[in-house]
């Protein structure tokens, strides 16, 4: 399939995944063949911001990756990790949900709290990175989420996570 990049200011792959020891990974080798094609399309479109998501519906590890102090580190730091090995421009987070198990996924009630946790060191991970690699601004790497409406509002703190954010993105649930 043709791209074309001219037409794209940021995309967001979907989805890498979380390994049983917390670490941000592709699932499979052609995963990673359609991440490098993506990030291949700044040839012809520099300005082109490439984002990797990570989760999506019945993805699980989140609850797990945002228990501990030493369990968020971890996560932030192969977030980091994973974004500067492929020259990416930020990490999307779409946990499907916290302190919900609709999808099948572990949940505990304090994923409410640590979930806020859990961004907070992404944003503090994802800036320090920016300042060693000297991008700035608009420049510097983004941290995102994907949100829904109703229960998702109860089980998270928005009133308190989404100053790490750089934008979220809202699903709607019917």
């Amino acid at each position: 399939a043709v791209i074309h990049a001219d037409k794209l200011t940021h995309i967001n792959f979907a989805f890498a995944r979380i390994t049983p020891d917390g670490r941000v990974a592709l699932a499979s080798p052609e995963l990673e063949a359609a991440l490098k094609h993506v990030v291949a399309l700044r040839k012809s479109q520099s300005d082109l911001k490439i984002i990797i998501s990570v989760g999506g519906w019945t993805a699980d590890g989140f609850s797990d990756a945002a228990l501990t102090d030493v369990s968020r580190q971890a996560f932030a730091a192969s977030a980091v990790e994973f974004v500067r090995k492929y020259s990416l421009d930020g990490i999307d987070i779409d946990w499907e949900y916290p302190g919900q198990g609709v999808a099948g996924i572990k949940y505990r009630p304090e994923d409410r709290q640590n979930f806020t946790r859990l961004l907070q060191a992404l944003r503090a991970g994802l800036d320090l990175a920016s300042a060693q690699d000297g991008r700035t601004g608009k420049n510097r790497y983004t941290l995102t989420i994907a949100s829904a409406d109703r229960e998702y509002f109860e089980h998270t703190e928005m009133e308190k996570l989404h100053v790490y954010l750089d934008w979220l993105d809202r699903k709607s649930v019917v």
